[in-house]
């Protein structure tokens, strides 16, 4: 990924799940998190380079989705 590249989620095959509401949150590899600001199913990768986990969680009438991913921005 690249610094401050915008990410879109895509979501598919819900089966009728309404989305109520979704996070993100960054892991540093020291341990620091933050939370990204999602507008749209859309955030934007910070500007520091290095490994990450990228962790979202999803939040449907049918309950809570969590995904979690190894990443590094260039």
């Amino acid at each position: 990924m690249k610094q401050q590249q915008l990410v879109k989620l895509h979501f598919s095959n819900l089966d009728g799940a309404y989305i109520r509401s979704v996070s993100v949150h960054i892991w540093r590899d020291n341990g620091e998190k933050t939370k990204l600001f999602v507008k749209n199913n859309e955030f934007k990768v910070p500007e520091n380079q290095g490994l990450y986990v990228v962790d979202i969680a999803i939040n449907s009438i049918r309950g809570t989705m969590q995904y979690a991913a190894n990443v590094q921005i260039q």
